[in-house]
């Protein structure tokens, strides 16, 4: 039996694909591109590696790295390991790169009710690209029109295959919080859960994410996410029943005047 941490491993490497135009292996890893999203490095445009690979290793991960995300014209490289370990940070911050480790966590209860009182909706098309654009804005590491283009482009391209839907919970006509639900298989992902800042504390998260859970329910038995490890994102999801299933670490770094 697949345990949830590889399932949920399972399920954003085929993600991944989807948002892909090219794959190459590399020595010490896999390169994920497509050259109409430069400026994205969620799903693509970076190298995974399956674990932390020791000074020397890492050394050619990251020559690897420059080289094969040079060639493709980017201003960012990205570096995915599917693992959780201090040696990466130890190793990368000093030369500047952004460590981000990460928890991954698990859902397989039942889906809860939403807090009384909020409206919440599935969002299709233009609905689910207004509000996500909306919510992009109020990014501070989206920084500009162009960034936020590509971002919904990708949401198309995973759309085509069915693999993203759009929950949000509204304030009238305002929606207040989306988020995302990424799937393949029996497995779902939820995916950037944001609360406008004028709406944050009141509820209205809580209410999208048990709208998202209600939606997973019907085609998934495992609901998945990613947070921040150690940080106050993943004591709340914990709160709500999550578990932590594995972790893995996303180390960036700018080359150039890029906007993302």
């Amino acid at each position: 039996m697949v345990d949830d941490g590889t399932r949920a491993r399972d399920l954003l490497r085929s993600l991944d694909e989807l948002a892909s135009t090219r794959i190459d292996d590399l020595e010490y890893g896999t390169a994920y591109f497509n050259s109409e999203l430069p400026l994205v490095h969620d799903r693509t445009n970076f190298v995974r590696v399956s674990a932390w690979l020791g000074a020397a290793g890492l050394a050619g991960l990251l020559q690897a790295a420059e080289h094969a995300q040079r060639e493709a014209g980017l201003l960012h490289r990205k570096v995915v390991f599917e693992t959780a370990d201090e040696q990466i940070a130890k190793f990368l911050v000093p030369m500047r790169w952004e460590v981000r480790p990460l928890t991954i966590l698990a859902y397989r209860g039942e889906p809860w009710a939403a807090p009384a009182g909020f409206q919440v909706t599935e969002l299709r098309d233009e609905a689910a690209r207004d509000a996500r654009s909306r919510h992009l804005g109020e990014n501070p590491k989206v920084r500009d029109a162009e960034t936020v283009r590509q971002l919904l482009d990708e949401d198309v391209l995973l759309a085509q295959a069915g693999a993203v839907r759009v929950v949000a919970a509204f304030d009238g006509q305002v929606p207040a919080a989306i988020c995302g639900l990424y799937s393949h298989g029996r497995t779902a992902q939820l995916h950037e859960l944001s609360t406008l800042e004028s709406h944050r504390k009141r509820g209205y998260g809580r209410a999208a994410l048990a709208g998202a859970l209600h939606a997973a329910a019907a085609g998934h038995d495992l609901v998945v996410g990613l947070a921040d490890a150690g940080a106050w994102q993943q004591a709340w999801f914990a709160r709500l029943g999550f578990e932590p299933v594995g972790g893995r670490t996303d180390a960036l770094r700018v080359v150039g005047a890029t906007r993302a």
